[in-house]
């Protein structure tokens, strides 16, 4: 094995494990959503805000990634 193909391997098994890890947090999240979201009252406008918010708070926190759209989308994905 080259040089080369280790370095394209290794980068390789790294992309894949970080992909991993990303879809399983982002089906995580959608889960943990989904409970939260359950237990409200007024469920549409509760909704709403209860992404809203946590996008505010999560974009704050951590960067991008955390928009309402992803959280809706991650939400949809957990099943």
């Amino acid at each position: 094995m080259d040089i080369c193909s280790i370095i394209e391997d290794a980068r390789e098994q790294a992309y894949r494990a970080v992909n991993v890890s990303l879809t399983l947090r982002n089906w995580m999240l959608g889960e943990r959503i989904a409970r939260e979201k359950l237990d409200g009252e007024e469920r549409a406008e509760y909704e709403k805000q209860v992404i809203a918010t946590l996008a505010k708070e999560l974009t704050h926190a951590y960067g991008k990634g955390f928009e309402r759209v992803s959280l809706y989308n991650f939400y949809a994905s957990s099943g």
